[in-house]
Order: C-alpha cells, then sequence, then structure tokens
C-alpha cells in the first residue's frame, strides 16, 4: 500500500509537472528563433506545377486527382508574379496570391514568436526558408486549375483589405458580428464566370472559401473543388520556443471521419500509408506544436440534380520534390447553362483551441494531443480551465491546481509521511541489532 501510495504521489507531480513547463514554456519561452520576413519578402511565384489534370497527373503529383479528364483552356500567358492581396482582421494577417488564389503566408497577431518580440507568429509562408501554403480551387471537366493551361489569375477590387471594410451582419442567436468577404472573379472565354470568395468572421479563425459558378454558356459546367495543404519536411517552428525542454511533439498529417474520428500519420509515411478515403463528413490536417491547419469540406449551396450527399474524398501524397500534402476533392458539381452554383469549405489555421476545434469537425479537437498519459492529462487541463475562468491568470491558475492536486492527494501522502516517521523512530535500533546478529538471520529475526 505504501510503495502505491508513492508511485502516486510521484505520478501526479509528474503530470503536474510537466503541464507547468509546458505553460510556462508557451507564455514565457525566450528562446532565440530565426527571424520572420517581411511581409514585402512574401514570395508570389505560381505554384501552378501542384495541379496536374487527370490525364497527366503522375503518382507524385501535388495535386488530387480529377474524376473527369480536363477539357477547360485557361490563359497561360498571363503574368505569372502578382501583387498578393493583403488580408488583416484582428487575428489575422494574411496574403493571397491571386495566381491560383492559394493563401501563401498568414501571421496570428494574437501569437508573438517569442517574449521578448513583437512579432507575430507566421503560420503559413512560402519563401526560400519553408514551404507551408493552403491551396484550393476547381478542377475536373472545366476546372480551370490544371499544370497545363497554368492556375487561373484571379481579379480583386483591392490588394489590401481591413476590418474597415466589414459588414455587420446577425448571426444565429441574433447577435451582430464584423463579417469581411474578399472576393475575387475569373472569366473563362467560353462566358463562365467564377467568383472565389474568402469570408472571415472577427475574433474567429475559420475562414470560408468558396467557389461560385455563374455559368453563362451554352454547355453544362463539370468539376470539382479540392483544397490541400502543401508543407515541405523542415522542422517545427514551435520547437524553438520550447528553451531547455525540447519536448517530442507530433508534427505531421492527421485525418479524420464520422466512423474514425482522429488519426495520425507522419509526413515520412505520405508515400507509403498514403490517405485514401471517402467520408461524408471529415477533415484533413497539418499538426504541429501548439497550433493546427486543417481543410474542412463544406456544401454544396444547391442540390446536385442527381440527389446525391456530399461525399468528399480525402487524400494524401508526396510530391516530386518532396513536399507533403494532404487535402480533399469534393463530389463533382455539374452547373447546366444558365444556372449558377457555389460550393465551399472551411479552413482552420491557428492556436489548438479545442472549444473551437470541437465545434468545426468531430475530432478535430483531439488534434491536442496528451500523449499516453492522457486521462490524467486532461482531467488536470480541465482543472486548470476551471482555475483559469475564475482567476483569468494562467499562473496563479497553475499555483491553484498544485494546492487542489495536494489537497486531493493529502490521505495518500500523509499515511506514507508517518510511515517514513515510524521507520526513522527504529531505524537506529535496527542498525544496532543488525550489527550485533547480522550474521544469525535467525537472532534477527
Amino acid at each position: 500500500m505504501q510503495q502505491w501510495a508513492r508511485f502516486a504521489i510521484l505520478g501526479a507531480m509528474f503530470v503536474t509537472a510537466y503541464l507547468l513547463i509546458l505553460a510556462w514554456q508557451k507564455d514565457y519561452g525566450n528562446a532565440a528563433t530565426a527571424p520572420q520576413q517581411q511581409a514585402a519578402a512574401v514570395s508570389s511565384h505560381e505554384i501552378s506545377a501542384d495541379l496536374p489534370n487527370a490525364k497527366t497527373a503522375t503518382v507524385a503529383s501535388d495535386v488530387p486527382q480529377a474524376n473527369i479528364a480536363h477539357s477547360q483552356t485557361t490563359d497561360a500567358t498571363a503574368p505569372v508574379n502578382q501583387q498578393l492581396i493583403s488580408v488583416q482582421t484582428d487575428l489575422y494577417h494574411l496574403w493571397i496570391n491571386p495566381k491560383g488564389g492559394d493563401i501563401v503566408r498568414i501571421e496570428l497577431l494574437s501569437h508573438d514568436k517569442s517574449k521578448d518580440s513583437n512579432q507575430p507568429f507566421v503560420m503559413l509562408e512560402n519563401d526560400a526558408k519553408r514551404t507551408y501554403v493552403a491551396q484550393s480551387g476547381l478542377i475536373g471537366l472545366n476546372g480551370p486549375d490544371s499544370s497545363r493551361g497554368g492556375r487561373p489569375l484571379y481579379a480583386a477590387e483591392k490588394t489590401s483589405y481591413t476590418l474597415a471594410d466589414a459588414k455587420g451582419v446577425q448571426d444565429q442567436k441574433g447577435q451582430s458580428e464584423k463579417v469581411l468577404s474578399v472576393p475575387m472573379v475569373f472569366k473563362t472565354p467560353e462566358g463562365v464566370e467564377i467568383i472565389k470568395t474568402f469570408t472571415f468572421t472577427q475574433g474567429q479563425y475559420p475562414i470560408v472559401v468558396s467557389h461560385q459558378v455563374i455559368n453563362r454558356s451554352q454547355q453544362n459546367w463539370q468539376g470539382q473543388m479540392f483544397g490541400q495543404l502543401k508543407r515541405d519536411n523542415s522542422e517545427d517552428p514551435g520547437k524553438s520556443s520550447q528553451g531547455i525542454f525540447t519536448l517530442g511533439t507530433f508534427l505531421g498529417g492527421a485525418w479524420g471521419t464520422p466512423d474514425s474520428h482522429y488519426n495520425k500519420l507522419k509526413f515520412a509515411n505520405f508515400s507509403e500509408e498514403k490517405l485514401n478515403a471517402d467520408a461524408k463528413g471529415g477533415w484533413v490536417a497539418i499538426v504541429q506544436h501548439y497550433f493546427v491547419s486543417a481543410w474542412i469540406p463544406g456544401n454544396l449551396k444547391l442540390t446536385q440534380a442527381n440527389g446525391q450527399p456530399y461525399v468528399a474524398k480525402l487524400e494524401s501524397r508526396q510530391s516530386a520534390d518532396h513536399m507533403n500534402i494532404i487535402g480533399f476533392t469534393s463530389p463533382v458539381i455539374n452547373v447546366p447553362a444558365g444556372t449558377s452554383m457555389e460550393v465551399d469549405a472551411k479552413l482552420y489555421s491557428g492556436p489548438k483551441v479545442q472549444s473551437e476545434l470541437k465545434d468545426l469537425a468531430v475530432g478535430l479537437n483531439q488534434t491536442v494531443d496528451y500523449g499516453w498519459l492522457w486521462p490524467i492529462a486532461k482531467l488536470l487541463f480541465l482543472g486548470l480551465q476551471f482555475f483559469h475562468s475564475i482567476v483569468g491568470n494562467w499562473g496563479w491558475s497553475i499555483i491553484l491546481l498544485t494546492i487542489m492536486v495536494k489537497m486531493i492527494l493529502w490521505p495518500l501522502s500523509s499515511k506514507s509521511y508517518r510511515s517514513m516517521a515510524k521507520m526513522r523512530v527504529i531505524a537506529p535500533e535496527m542498525q544496532r541489532m543488525k550489527e550485533e546478529f547480522g550474521e544469525d538471520r535467525m537472532r534477527f529475526s
């Protein structure tokens, strides 16, 4: 019983110390990190090699396979280097490349890269140091995204958007909130207009990315929406803020479906254990220390003619240049001549806030990995959250949690202390008997 009590006390102290280290390093870790490049240095080069059509796709290609062959011609003579579109909200400062409409850089304004730095933490970037971008578009029979024709060049009204451009709307609870929309337009020679819109809500990390297809041509339009995360094999930038405690956190892909809520896939296994699943509701993500980027497929705004449910294909692969890609493709979208249809998806790129992640998709909140001691760690985290809701300070919350754990374990600790005190009292007599009868085991007993 005494031995069990010691192990229980040591285990509780270990878990508490572990959470204390995590919280302390998150708030006060000041290890030097590589300087982030300025916004002007953000690369705006085209990533068209990511998007082959079904006929030219290879096993190592970067883009999802379309269910139907590509036939749409796009303007491949458009200039490649375009001025990036800057969007700043209360949580984000991000840049969108009008060539393809990919998000090529995200700065998290509520998170500094270190304690002594006023520079925000860079989540996504595309430069000489690191490649980590969120791509989306339309592929398939008439989809404009392909490596043969080049990514579509979208036109935007402005190159800079802020919350001053946001509009007040009513949410589902009747409360007013500010919503910022960034629309971009691409028109084909056949008379099809595609409006790609990024929608931001004040105080919220999820970004709604929608594609509205307005078919003014004389033919039926078919295509598929895709969304994917592309990342190289560079180290987790969050590791540099852990100080002397470099904890082994997971860096790699993750995905979930209604039947299998949370699954992890290391980058090294992207080429061998490829993800290839159909899911009516699901998500794909890249997980790193403290932060996660995830695509959550949305819905068709207009019921398809065949009445089939929205079943997205979740995929992972490695490109020819060893980039790790995980994403989804929507079912085939049919837009008859003279009609329109809209398809969307949500992109989350920010901190692992469980209360927000669990509302986006089933299992997405499990990207907060507690490790093999998850039952105890999760219970302690709930206690930590409770105290933080009262005092509003993580430092005092940790102190109060430690006191609470000590009080709960006090009966076991007290019994162990009394046993140790008794042993100290009889220790001299036992030592004397050992010296006198040490060779005679029977008399010593």
